[in-house]
């Protein structure tokens, strides 16, 4: 308020004080005194509870919630803002369009479900499987609410919707003379929609990408022949046929694009665009229940772990007769989105004669690994009466920089994991081929495009067209290494399975072209016989890990002096947690051994005797690593052989078992070995390592020296 307001209001105020003098100075009555200052206050409280509303429909329309909450008092308890939405609105409209919906749902299922069911039937020499009838049926999905994201800087938009189906459509299939009804067809699950990119003219949108976050849940019957199919192993088998082919099409990182507008290129919406790439580390799981009874009376399970982030799956070994098992599996997922996305863990019982039972399964948000980047995660496990998986997630992020590509090498490499690890993520686009020239072979061209990067194989859809195939599909990979892999390109002809042409394109080209980007280069094919091109767009991204510590010019060769086996260890807890530590350790002697332990205590303990040790452990690959050096001063017959064994206690088990080889000449015995325990961070603190230099013998072993009570 200036001061022009404050003067204004003032004035009025001198005003009605005059007004008020002069209807007492011209004896009136008084009501003509009172009469201004009602109308006054009427006129105050008016234009403020008008201001007031006002400003509560504007920040209605804003949409904020907290604004809204705050400017209404005492509201009932039932009153909330829930984040779905109701939209009958949207599932008016469906009901309104549903029945233009045939033809087109039609040619989908037709050219790119039936394709890919056939090609997954081919590996079991089934395929042949022809959609003969499909009809929608009048009953169409519903909407069970929506989301919209407004907290994105992209220049898209986002809505989630649950969509649920229970219709009454009709589908005959047909294989060979055989048909069979598929009735009573459900499908429940979460869809996304992107809108993107907006433009500045109409429509406003570029166009929609439409996919599931995660795999829907579906159910049907069959009727007719195809009832034959309904015996338990067969069902399961099409069940999880139809939902692989879905999930091919239309679940992460599988997206069905829709381009309105041709000011926008097909690959802004075609192309996939990853935002970085998760790494899980399976660790162990632990109090499972136990499904197998062994032949002498015990239960035990032989567990494994499947993990999955939309059509996106990976299984850890089969550890066999445990419920306590200790996988140290490592296996990485490209995320192309992370609001609303789950990582889904199933715990399994391998059977080879029955199926598999289940041991528990769980789901934790992609946010809420990321929240908790590098950090050890118990998952209790739903739907048994106990267990739980510990995993740890590692979130990597693109960058364009070399040094990384370096970097990330180096850190693949420490992990030492059995599996294979990623340094970078390839992103192809399969546009065309040009100049395929038409002749009598030609005509009866069914083309498709197969794309491999080292084990990883992924095939683009059948164009059943003769000359110049246009497919336009992009696929996401994840290399090991850019400098040494390839991306090979086959052209095959489906129809009599032989090979059009190939191209083999080295990766590290890539590093030539500007931001290692290029699109819609020609390549002349090789083992072609005309000058066919395949016409590609690509982009490789270096994985960088921002948390990553590099060790390796830590683990050097060096130790401290040692200490005499005859006095007490004491134990130093920075010595677990710096990777760079080296120490030697000492123990007093016993006398007596573990009644597990086969190896007997020689009574003539010689306590000058120093052995030479390096601890470490390895926060990221859950290792503690011991180096045994040598020992010294142990005066002992020089043609006895002598070994040294490690135990990590308290569990004396063969998996926590380690020892040297067995050195028979010489005064102080050089070993020079290394050894691994996988052993998870926070279990630390509940450990102990036992040392023990021992003599090996023909018929017993005995143990010369003990260290039974060195604590990490």
């Amino acid at each position: 308020m200036d001061y022009g307001d404050v003067s204004i209001i003032f004035l009025k105020k001198v005003l009605l004080a005059l007004l008020a003098y002069c209807i007492g100075y011209l004896q009136t009555s008084v009501l003509w005194v009172i009469l201004p200052i009602v109308l006054d206050i009427a006129k105050e409280f008016y234009l403020k509870s008008r201001l007031k509303r006002r400003d509560l429909h504007r920040r209605i329309a804003a949409n904020d919630e907290k604004d809204v909450i705050g400017s209404l008092s005492n509201l009932p308890s039932w009153v909330c803002f829930p984040d779905m939405e109701r939209s009958e609105w949207v599932n008016r409209i469906i009901k309104k369009l549903w029945p233009n919906v045939n033809n087109y749902v039609h040619d989908i299922i037709k050219d790119i479900v039936e394709a890919k069911m056939n090609k997954k039937l081919a590996k079991y020499k089934l395929d042949g499987l022809v959609f003969e009838k499909l009809v929608v049926g009048s009953v169409p999905f519903r909407v069970g609410g929506v989301i919209a994201y407004d907290d994105l800087s992209r220049n898209e938009i986002v809505l989630d919707m649950d969509i649920a189906y229970a219709g009454d459509c009709h589908i005959i299939l047909k294989y060979g003379k055989l048909k069979g009804n598929i009735k009573d067809f459900q499908l429940y699950g979460r869809l996304r929609i992107i809108i993107k990119p907006l433009i500045d003219i109409l429509p406003l949108v570029g166009g929609l990408q439409i996919f599931f976050l995660n795999p829907p849940e579906i159910d049907f019957d069959l009727d007719g022949v195809g009832g034959l199919l309904e015996f338990p192993g067969f069902s399961v088998l099409l069940n999880k046929l139809i939902l692989d082919t879905i999930s091919s099409v239309l679940v992460l990182p599988n997206k069905y694009p829709i381009r309105f507008s041709k000011k926008v290129s097909k690959q802004a919406i075609k192309i996939p665009q990853p935002e970085g790439v998760l790494r899980i580390h399976v660790i162990q799981a632990r109090k499972l229940v136990k499904r197998d009874l062994t032949i002498t009376g015990q239960l035990t399970s032989d567990p494994y772990a499947v993990l999955s982030i939309g059509d996106q799956e990976c299984r850890t070994q089969i550890i066999e007769r445990t419920s306590n098992p200790k996988w140290d599996y490592w296996c990485e997922f490209v995320v192309e989105e992370i609001k609303g996305v789950f990582l889904f863990i199933s715990l399994w019982d391998y059977d080879t004669i029955q199926e598999d039972e289940p041991l528990g399964k769980a789901k934790v948000q992609l946010t809420e690994i990321l929240s908790k980047q590098n950090a050890n995660m118990w998952i209790t496990l739903e739907c048994v009466k106990h267990g739980e998986i510990q995993i740890r997630g590692t979130w990597l992020s693109f960058t364009s920089n070399i040094q990384d590509l370096q970097q990330m090498l180096t850190e693949n490499k420490q992990l030492k994991a059995l599996q294979t690890l990623h340094s970078a993520v390839l992103t192809v686009f399969v546009d065309s081929i040009t100049n395929l020239a038409p002749s009598k072979e030609t005509e009866k061209l069914y083309t498709y495009v197969q794309v491999e990067v080292g084990k990883q194989e992924k095939t683009t859809k059948t164009f059943k067209k003769p000359r110049d195939p246009v497919w336009e599909e992009g696929f996401t990979f994840l290399v090991p290494n850019p400098e040494d892999d390839y991306v090979i390109f086959t052209v095959f002809n489906e129809k009599e399975e032989t090979v059009i042409g190939t191209l083999i394109y080295s990766i590290n080209e890539l590093f030539n072209e500007e931001d290692y980007t290029f699109e819609k280069k020609s390549f002349r094919l090789s083992r072609c016989d005309t000058d066919s091109e395949i016409n590609l767009s690509m982009n490789l991204r270096i994985l960088k890990n921002d948390s990553f510590l590099d060790t390796g010019s830590q683990e050097s060769d060096g130790t401290k002096p040692g200490f005499s086996l005859a006095e007490k260890i004491t134990g130093d807890e920075s010595l677990v947690n710096d990777l760079s530590e080296h120490s030697t350790i000492s123990s007093s002697s016993s006398t007596s051994s573990d009644s597990s332990d086969t190896d007997s205590v020689k009574s003539d303990i010689l306590s000058s005797a120093k052995i030479k040790l390096t601890l470490r452990y390895s926060v990221q690959r859950q290792r503690l690593i011991v180096v045994v050096h040598h020992i010294e001063d142990l005066h002992f017959d020089e043609t006895k052989s002598i070994y040294v064994k490690l135990y990590l206690l308290p569990d004396r088990h063969k998996d926590n078992k380690r020892k040297t080889e067995v050195i028979r000449t010489g005064k102080d015995p050089i070993f020079d070995e290394t050894f691994e325990f996988f052993i998870s961070n926070d279990e630390l603190n509940r450990k102990h390592l036992e040392v023990s230099v021992c003599e090996e013998k023909m018929l017993k072993n005995e143990t010369i020296e003990k260290v039974n009570d060195h604590r990490m």
